[in-house]
């Protein structure tokens, strides 16, 4: 009886191990998996819309995925093409010595005496304090290139995401209703009671996205 019980502890502690170890590799997924459950219930619509027309659910999945895909790059890239110009523009005016401007006005006598209260007042030459100002823009320049490499793995972290939420929105919209339909016939009540159940999901699902969604157009349309 011992015995048994020992095996049955050791068990359930393999299984917990297990499920832990199963939960910290499927972790990375589990958001990119959820969002593309909500813009796959979004978008469901249109998705059968185009597959009336198109009888090939890859295909009606692809066109779907394709416009989920230029509704959200779109903005992003419009955004990044205007930062890049605008820092292309920037390094422009450095070259064209542009901003030969601050120099002269860091040489003004008033600036120049400020200046000078200030080195009297730390109680430092010019020099210490010229030195003091490059220190301080050396780290800034190592903080901002740290930062810079902890944006480039965000990107790819970002990347992968995307990647396996494109994905996995194309297989939940051609897949979606046998997935359902297998989760129907798996349900533990009767067929009165699935009907029902599915109902009250439906609306509550459809209630809360659309809801936002419609909320949220409504809030934009006032702030412009």
């Amino acid at each position: 009886m011992a015995v048994n019980r020992f095996y049955l502890i050791t068990l359930i502690v393999i299984v917990l191990l297990l499920g832990y170890l199963n939960y910290q590799v499927l972790k990375p997924f589990l958001i990119p998996i959820a969002w593309a459950i909500v813009l796959s219930i979004l978008f469901y619509p249109i998705y059968a819309f185009i597959l009336r027309y198109i009888r090939r659910r890859s295909i009606a999945s692809f066109l779907t995925l394709s416009m989920i895909l230029l509704i959200i790059i779109g903005p992003f890239s419009y955004f990044s093409f205007l930062l890049i110009k605008e820092l292309g523009a920037l390094l422009d005016d450095l070259e064209s010595g542009k901003f030969d401007t601050i120099k002269s006005m860091l040489g003004h006598p008033i600036i120049q005496t400020g200046i000078d209260k200030l080195t009297s007042l730390l109680n430092i030459t010019p020099g210490e304090l010229d030195r003091l100002i490059a220190e301080n823009i050396s780290q800034l320049g190592k903080e901002l290139a740290a930062r810079i490499t902890r944006g480039v793995r965000e990107i790819i972290t970002v990347a992968f995401r995307f990647v396996v939420m494109a994905i996995s929105i194309f297989f939940f919209l051609k897949h979606g209703p046998i997935i359902l339909g297998k989760a129907y016939d798996y349900l533990p009540f009767s067929v009165k009671q699935k009907d029902r159940l599915v109902r009250q999901v439906r609306n509550m699902i459809i209630s809360t996205l659309y809801g936002g969604v419609i909320v949220a157009m409504i809030d934009y349309l006032k702030k412009t």
